[in-house]
């Protein structure tokens, strides 16, 4: 591990093998490991590359008083964090897991993936699982042929929101009421983008949504 005594900050860069710096301080001692380090007059850079931008901590590296090359991997070095691709699963808590089924399939035309006494899974857009959990069934854990699912459970109106374009809105409006759902509210955001709120059977607030709500959609 390389050890560079001065004060002050460091600045942190992702290298280009997927491995990011990270600096731990102390009030006088910043560790970046592991790399040998060049000195000269006017800069501070790692020799893999590697170099430090922020000008405090060049002037502060050119002013080192000392520098401990040692050649041992540290755990400093970390691959950049794993990420994850979107939520899969929505769960809702439902008083009657077959009634409140019905209501989804009729109002957004989702199929069924799974259905049982304690879950109905239903298909949202080929790509999400809107999880109708029994209230109460699934409390405990549950022994499976592949391993234990831990208890869970959830009470209370919750809320969930679903994607639409501009130009379904007046389509999904009709739905709404041929349907007899009330539409319980309508928020022009800025940017244009709208929402529709609604309640399901157990009084879960439904959203319908234009993109524009957020800086990614």
């Amino acid at each position: 591990m390389t050890s560079i005594t001065f004060s002050g900050t460091s600045s942190r860069k992702l290298r280009p093998d997927g491995y990011k710096l990270r600096t731990l301080f102390s009030p006088k001692v910043a560790f970046i490991a592991p790399r040998e380090v060049s000195r000269s007059r006017n800069q501070c850079h790692l020799l893999s590359g590697l170099r430090l931008v922020d000008r405090r901590a060049s002037r502060l590296c050119r002013a080192m008083e000392q520098v401990v090359i040692t050649k041992t991997r540290s755990s400093l070095w970390s691959k950049a964090m794993p990420r994850v691709h979107g939520i899969l699963e929505t769960a809702l808590y439902v008083s009657d897991v077959k009634r409140a089924a019905d209501f989804y399939r009729r109002l957004f035309g989702f199929a069924t993936l799974l259905e049982s006494d304690r879950l109905i899974a239903l298909n949202v857009a080929d790509r999400d699982v809107l999880l109708l959990f029994q209230q109460g069934a699934t409390n405990e854990p549950l022994e499976t042929a592949g391993g234990v699912i831990p208890g869970h459970s959830g009470t209370g109106s919750n809320h969930l929101a679903f994607a639409i374009t501009p130009d379904e809105v007046s389509e999904w409006l009709r739905q709404l009421e041929s349907e007899n759902v009330t539409l319980e509210s309508t928020v022009t955001w800025t940017g244009s983008s709208q929402s529709f709120y609604f309640r399901d059977l157990d009084d879960n607030l439904v959203e319908l949504t234009t993109p524009g709500l957020w800086s990614i959609y």
